[in-house]
């Protein structure tokens, strides 16, 4: 995601907070669904997450 075109690349710190939710969803394994629910958590603007979307092999 680091390579898109984005507005606000993602952070390390956006990156462990994505981490902490998945953890506390007990999420064993990242599935399309999951990942998909869960976008807003580290990346910020709704225009990237269409971009990492469509782009993303989700």
């Amino acid at each position: 995601m680091r390579k898109l075109d984005l507005k606000k690349v993602p952070s390390i710190s956006e990156t462990i907070d994505w981490a902490r939710v998945l953890m506390i969803l007990h999420a064993e394994i990242l599935n399309p669904a999951l990942v998909q629910e869960t976008l807003n958590i580290f990346i910020k603007f709704e225009d990237d997450v269409a971009i990492v979307t469509e782009k993303s092999p989700l």
